[in-house]
């Protein structure tokens, strides 16, 4: 578990969104010298400054946010960094002023209050959350190509595109079975469904969707369900999906 949420963390930070973000917001506050730093430093050192300052802020709340959807994976990114960013602006609020005192000292450069720094904090989650949204975001689509076929089929190597059997969520990827083999796509899972329109098919698990006419049977087994797939595949079938396969074929 704690090398799932690493290799998620370390996904989002090195990306393009992060650093665009740190490169832009420590340029701006470089530049603009608040709280002082204009007038008691040089510019190199206000950018050094800044760059690390805006750098722990992003690595804190890139933390907080993994961390709210490993906890809560229905959450979606942008109401997941919107949260992580109040979380972490009520954190800095408390710690960073007397930290920030303590270090100015008599040096002339102004402390920062518990409202300037949420603010700034919160701004910069914003701005990293907006940055994604606009890097990230694809125009809306029918849910079929104009062949007819889901959109999904096309996003398959060509050796790999047929008829979809299984989704499933690892991370951020969806790995997708066909007939003809598997892929693994850096995708959101809601996403895959989504573009799995057109094909006869439920969803048995928050982390698996499967092609009905792929199944072969239910399986029950120690009081836990199980989906038998054509391909041999055995898919867990949670509680809340129970009602789901209620029709289908028993063992």
């Amino acid at each position: 578990m704690i090398g799932a949420y690493f290799r998620a963390f370390w996904r989002v930070f090195f990306s393009l969104p992060t650093f665009l973000a740190l490169a832009i917001m420590s340029v701006l506050f470089a530049v603009s010298g608040p709280f002082g730093t204009y007038d008691t430093l040089s510019l190199p050192l206000r950018f050094a400054l800044w760059f690390a300052l805006v750098a722990v802020s992003l690595i804190l709340g890139i933390g907080l946010r993994v961390a709210l959807q490993r906890f809560q994976p229905k959450l979606a990114d942008i109401p997941a960094a919107i949260t992580s960013s109040f979380l972490l602006a009520t954190m800095m609020a408390v710690i960073v002023p007397p930290v920030a005192c303590w270090l100015v000292g008599e040096s002339g450069m102004m402390v920062p209050g518990a409202l300037e720094v949420g603010i700034m904090v919160i701004l910069l989650g914003t701005g990293v959350t907006m940055l994604r949204y606009l890097l990230t975001a694809r125009p809306e689509a029918h849910s079929t190509d104009m062949s007819g076929r889901p959109r999904l089929m096309a996003r398959l190597p060509g050796d790999i595109a047929g008829d979809i059997l299984h989704l499933s969520v690892d991370d951020h990827y969806v790995d997708v079975a066909t007939v003809k083999g598997n892929a693994r796509l850096l995708m959101r899972f809601s996403d895959a469904i989504d573009e799995a329109a057109g094909i006869d098919g439920l969803r048995v698990h928050r982390s698996h969707w499967v092609a009905r006419l792929a199944i072969e049977r239910v399986e029950r087994k120690a009081g836990r369900t199980f989906v038998i797939l054509t391909n041999g595949t055995k898919v867990p079938v949670s509680r809340a999906y129970q009602d789901a396969v209620e029709d289908l074929p028993t063992d």
